[in-house]
């Protein structure tokens, strides 16, 4: 899916949902058995797999100390499924990729620059869910996962550039494109439900046109 908006449109911000886990003390056989069990639920009940399951909100792009600077947050609406996988032990890695480019009416855009930024979630032995912030933040870590998730990305910045680069008057479209992937999971995790998580929450990919 492809959200455009110009450089003076400012995306819709939703609401956050919020979740409570319980943790108990399960034997091994028995610990594997409840995560088999979480999966079918989460894997056969139905669900729209659609990226809608991730809002973006709050895009900028302006001139931070000569540099060319994106920053938006993200949210997710129902956090049932996210959250589901986690329980399961399944780890996701939040993928942030960004290209600038200028617009030319009769070739093809030329590029200026292109990043990338990766951020780590998973759901810890005791219980808790711990969050690896995209570039050189602390972890957090918390029982509350919408919490956790709102303190991880609910503003993330990017630095793509000099501002320098630019020239004023031009056409240029900054291309932001989202998605969560599987990380580091066991091989039964993956055989069951890769499908339906990378449906589920990405890749969507949002357009800002603008000049200067």
């Amino acid at each position: 899916m492809i959200v455009t908006a110009s450089d003076d449109v400012s995306l819709q911000s939703f609401g956050r949902g919020s979740g409570r886990t319980r943790r108990c003390r399960l034997w091994p056989a028995m610990r594997l058995l409840a995560r088999c069990v979480i999966l079918a639920m989460f894997l056969f009940a139905p669900h729209p797999a659609q990226a809608d399951d991730i809002s973006l909100s709050n895009l900028i792009l302006n001139n931070s100390q000569g540099r060319i600077n994106v920053r938006f947050g993200l949210d997710f609406p129902n956090l049932a499924p996210l959250q589901g996988l986690l329980n399961a032990g399944v780890n996701l890695t939040l993928v942030c990729d960004a290209s600038l480019s200028e617009k030319r009416e009769y070739l093809w855009n030329r590029s200026i620059v292109e990043t990338s930024r990766y951020s780590r979630l998973e759901r810890l032995s005791d219980g808790r869910y711990r969050l690896e912030p995209p570039g050189n933040g602390p972890p957090i870590e918390s029982e509350n996962l919408a919490g956790v998730i709102y303190n991880g990305w609910g503003l993330i910045s990017l630095d793509l550039a000099p501002w320098s680069l630019l020239t004023r008057g031009k056409p240029y479209t900054l291309q932001l494109t989202i998605k969560l992937k599987q990380d580091d999971v066991a091989d039964w995790v993956r055989d069951v439900s890769v499908f339906w998580s990378l449906d589920s929450f990405g890749p969507t990919t949002y357009k800002l046109d603008f000049s200067y």
